[in-house]
């Protein structure tokens, strides 16, 4: 679906025609709503859907492992 709306977008350079054309073909959100210009836009700046995630720092990690596996255990 994102490739869709990446080659739709770099085809038309406009968001709104982005949203009009995966409408016309009949695509909706996952809740069922047409696409809009705002959607096209937050669909296109999700750095999820090119493999990019925020990088924890390991003390961070640490941290959140000590805090979950406490709650876990009941400590």
């Amino acid at each position: 679906m994102r490739k869709l709306i990446c080659e739709i977008f770099l085809r038309t350079r406009r968001k709104k025609t982005t949203a009009d054309e995966l409408n016309k073909l009949g695509y909706r959100t996952r809740k069922g709503a047409l696409f809009s210009d705002t959607t096209v836009t937050r669909l296109l700046r999700d750095t999820t859907a090119k493999g990019e995630r925020p990088t924890i720092p390991k003390s961070e990690k640490r941290e959140s492992v000590l805090y979950l596996s406490k709650k876990v255990n009941g400590s």
